[in-house]
């Protein structure tokens, strides 16, 4: 809906999503029904980034090798590749769509 707003953008480019007046002037008006856009994967000058793993529902036609038979969600596979490497599951920003 905003031109700029993509990974590769420079950074004075993605400036304007992070001014808080501007985002609010934005959600008050002409984009008040927007979704929230997030780029995820862009590191900062420390190597950090956000990072999104997007845990889909198993659809009901899925076809999957005997191992996954019991993988109804990826929130499933995700925990058992937690416990596989012997760590807990962390604490996160975590949204159910």
């Amino acid at each position: 809906m905003v031109g700029g707003f993509s990974r590769d953008a420079p950074a004075g480019e993605l400036a304007q999503f992070a001014d808080p007046e501007t985002v609010t002037r934005w959600w008050s008006g002409p984009y008040a029904r927007a979704h929230v856009g997030l780029l995820a994967g862009r590191g900062g000058t420390d190597g950090r980034g956000l990072v999104v793993i997007d845990l889909d529902m198993r659809k009901d036609d899925t076809v999957l090798p005997p191992e996954y038979a019991d993988v109804a969600s990826g929130v499933d596979e995700m925990e058992r590749l937690v416990a596989t490497a012997g760590e807990v599951w962390p604490d996160t920003y975590t949204v159910l769509t």
